[in-house]
Protein backbone atom coordinates (compact mmCIF):
# COMPACT_ATOMS: atom_id res chain seq x y z
CA UNK A 1 0.00 0.00 0.00
CA UNK A 2 1.12 3.18 -0.66
CA UNK A 3 -0.52 6.43 0.43
CA UNK A 4 0.55 10.39 0.39
CA UNK A 5 -0.70 13.57 0.97
CA UNK A 6 1.00 16.85 0.02
CA UNK A 7 1.04 19.11 2.88
CA UNK A 8 1.27 22.86 4.02
CA UNK A 9 1.80 23.13 7.81
CA UNK A 10 2.44 26.11 9.88
CA UNK A 11 5.33 25.66 12.72
CA UNK A 12 2.00 25.32 15.04
CA UNK A 13 0.10 22.72 13.11
CA UNK A 14 3.35 20.68 13.40
CA UNK A 15 3.23 21.13 16.88
CA UNK A 16 -0.43 20.56 16.89
CA UNK A 17 0.11 17.02 14.82
CA UNK A 18 3.12 15.95 17.13
CA UNK A 19 0.94 16.48 19.80
CA UNK A 20 -1.86 14.23 18.06
CA UNK A 21 0.52 11.55 17.05
CA UNK A 22 1.43 10.73 20.29
CA UNK A 23 -1.74 10.83 21.86
CA UNK A 24 -2.74 8.27 19.27
CA UNK A 25 0.28 5.78 18.93
CA UNK A 26 2.01 5.23 22.44
CA UNK A 27 5.64 5.26 22.00
CA UNK A 28 6.25 6.91 18.40
CA UNK A 29 9.44 8.22 18.10
CA UNK A 30 10.31 10.94 15.84
CA UNK A 31 13.30 10.48 13.97
CA UNK A 32 15.24 14.07 12.60
CA UNK A 33 16.33 12.22 9.29
CA UNK A 34 17.17 8.96 8.58
CA UNK A 35 21.08 8.92 8.57
CA UNK A 36 23.32 9.86 11.78
CA UNK A 37 26.65 9.44 12.81
CA UNK A 38 26.43 7.15 16.02
CA UNK A 39 22.39 6.37 16.81
CA UNK A 40 19.29 7.68 15.60
CA UNK A 41 18.27 11.02 16.18
CA UNK A 42 15.19 11.02 17.98
CA UNK A 43 12.78 14.25 18.91
CA UNK A 44 9.86 14.70 20.83
CA UNK A 45 8.15 16.18 17.67
CA UNK A 46 8.78 17.07 14.53
CA UNK A 47 9.07 20.76 15.07
CA UNK A 48 12.19 19.58 17.16
CA UNK A 49 13.62 18.59 14.24
CA UNK A 50 16.25 20.40 12.30
CA UNK A 51 16.02 18.51 9.05
CA UNK A 52 13.59 19.00 6.14
CA UNK A 53 12.87 14.95 6.97
CA UNK A 54 10.98 13.90 9.92
CA UNK A 55 10.86 9.85 9.84
CA UNK A 56 7.81 8.56 11.90
CA UNK A 57 8.47 5.15 13.91
CA UNK A 58 6.38 3.47 16.10
CA UNK A 59 7.99 0.22 17.77
CA UNK A 60 10.39 -0.17 20.12
CA UNK A 61 13.55 1.95 18.84
CA UNK A 62 15.89 -1.45 19.43
CA UNK A 63 14.06 -2.76 16.00
CA UNK A 64 14.88 0.14 13.88
CA UNK A 65 16.54 -1.28 11.22
CA UNK A 66 19.77 0.22 10.46
CA UNK A 67 22.37 0.55 7.51
CA UNK A 68 26.47 1.15 7.85
CA UNK A 69 27.94 3.18 5.56
CA UNK A 70 31.08 3.25 4.31
CA UNK A 71 31.94 6.32 6.16
CA UNK A 72 30.40 5.09 9.50
CA UNK A 73 27.63 7.04 10.19
CA UNK A 74 24.51 5.01 10.33
CA UNK A 75 21.44 4.98 7.96
CA UNK A 76 17.62 4.31 8.62
CA UNK A 77 14.96 3.49 6.56
CA UNK A 78 12.91 5.37 4.37
CA UNK A 79 9.54 3.37 3.67
CA UNK A 80 8.09 -0.08 4.88
CA UNK A 81 8.37 0.05 9.10
CA UNK A 82 8.12 4.67 9.14
CA UNK A 83 6.27 7.32 7.65
CA UNK A 84 8.15 9.75 5.78
CA UNK A 85 6.96 13.39 6.91
CA UNK A 86 9.02 16.13 4.42
CA UNK A 87 8.44 19.57 6.07
CA UNK A 88 6.94 22.38 4.34
CA UNK A 89 9.00 25.07 4.44
CA UNK A 90 9.22 29.14 4.38
CA UNK A 91 10.65 31.19 2.07
CA UNK A 92 9.81 34.61 1.32
CA UNK A 93 6.25 34.54 2.38
CA UNK A 94 5.46 31.66 0.40
CA UNK A 95 4.58 28.30 2.05
CA UNK A 96 6.30 25.28 -0.18
CA UNK A 97 4.43 22.44 0.34
CA UNK A 98 5.84 19.38 2.14
CA UNK A 99 4.52 15.75 1.72
CA UNK A 100 3.76 12.73 4.30
CA UNK A 101 4.23 9.63 2.70
CA UNK A 102 3.88 5.57 3.47
CA UNK A 103 4.95 2.81 1.47
CA UNK A 104 3.89 -0.57 3.29
CA UNK A 105 3.38 -4.11 2.95
CA UNK A 106 -0.30 -5.22 2.00
CA UNK A 107 -0.21 -7.56 4.67
CA UNK A 108 1.26 -5.33 7.12
CA UNK A 109 -1.82 -5.16 9.43
CA UNK A 110 0.33 -3.50 12.59
CA UNK A 111 1.79 -0.87 9.97
CA UNK A 112 -1.66 -0.21 7.95
CA UNK A 113 -3.32 0.38 11.81
CA UNK A 114 -0.60 3.07 12.78
CA UNK A 115 -0.70 4.82 8.88
CA UNK A 116 -4.88 4.98 9.69
CA UNK A 117 -4.15 6.78 12.97
CA UNK A 118 -1.47 9.32 11.39
CA UNK A 119 -4.21 10.19 8.99
CA UNK A 120 -6.70 10.75 11.43
CA UNK A 121 -4.38 13.38 13.22
CA UNK A 122 -3.83 14.75 9.97
CA UNK A 123 -7.25 15.37 9.78
CA UNK A 124 -7.65 16.69 12.97
CA UNK A 125 -4.70 19.40 11.84
CA UNK A 126 -5.86 20.71 8.74
CA UNK A 127 -8.18 20.36 5.64
CA UNK A 128 -7.95 18.49 2.77
CA UNK A 129 -8.59 20.74 -0.65
CA UNK A 130 -6.60 23.59 -2.29
CA UNK A 131 -7.66 25.77 -5.36
CA UNK A 132 -5.54 25.09 -8.32
CA UNK A 133 -5.18 28.30 -10.45
CA UNK A 134 -7.69 26.68 -13.12
CA UNK A 135 -10.68 26.70 -10.06
CA UNK A 136 -10.65 22.90 -9.71
CA UNK A 137 -10.10 21.78 -6.17
CA UNK A 138 -6.80 19.36 -5.46
CA UNK A 139 -7.54 17.19 -2.64
CA UNK A 140 -4.47 15.86 -2.51
CA UNK A 141 -3.03 18.59 -0.52
CA UNK A 142 -3.85 19.51 2.96
CA UNK A 143 -3.65 22.92 4.38
CA UNK A 144 -3.27 23.07 8.54
CA UNK A 145 -5.88 25.24 9.89
CA UNK A 146 -2.85 27.70 11.64
CA UNK A 147 -1.73 27.86 7.75
CA UNK A 148 -5.02 28.42 6.58
CA UNK A 149 -5.83 31.45 9.49
CA UNK A 150 -2.13 33.13 8.26
CA UNK A 151 -3.18 32.89 4.66
CA UNK A 152 -6.71 33.88 5.19
CA UNK A 153 -4.72 37.71 7.11
CA UNK A 154 -2.85 37.20 3.75
CA UNK A 155 0.38 37.16 5.62
CA UNK A 156 1.66 34.32 3.55
CA UNK A 157 0.97 32.55 0.48
CA UNK A 158 0.84 28.80 -0.67
CA UNK A 159 2.97 27.39 -3.77
CA UNK A 160 3.94 23.23 -4.50
CA UNK A 161 7.60 23.34 -3.89
CA UNK A 162 8.21 21.17 -7.18
CA UNK A 163 6.43 22.88 -9.74
CA UNK A 164 6.01 26.33 -8.14
CA UNK A 165 2.18 26.48 -8.90
CA UNK A 166 0.44 28.54 -6.39
CA UNK A 167 -3.07 27.79 -4.71
CA UNK A 168 -5.60 29.22 -2.79
CA UNK A 169 -7.44 27.04 0.36
CA UNK A 170 -10.76 26.13 -0.50
CA UNK A 171 -13.64 28.41 1.23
Amino acid sequence: MKKQLQLFLALADEIQLSACLKAEIPGIVFLNDNVWTASPDCRDGIEECDTGRVYLYAFPLETLPLAGRKNGDLEGPIAGCVVQILRTTEKDRILLSGRIAAGIDDHDDQMRRIVDNVWTCLRHVGKAGVVRPDGRIDRNYLVGHHALRLLKEKSLRIADRAIGMYYEPTA
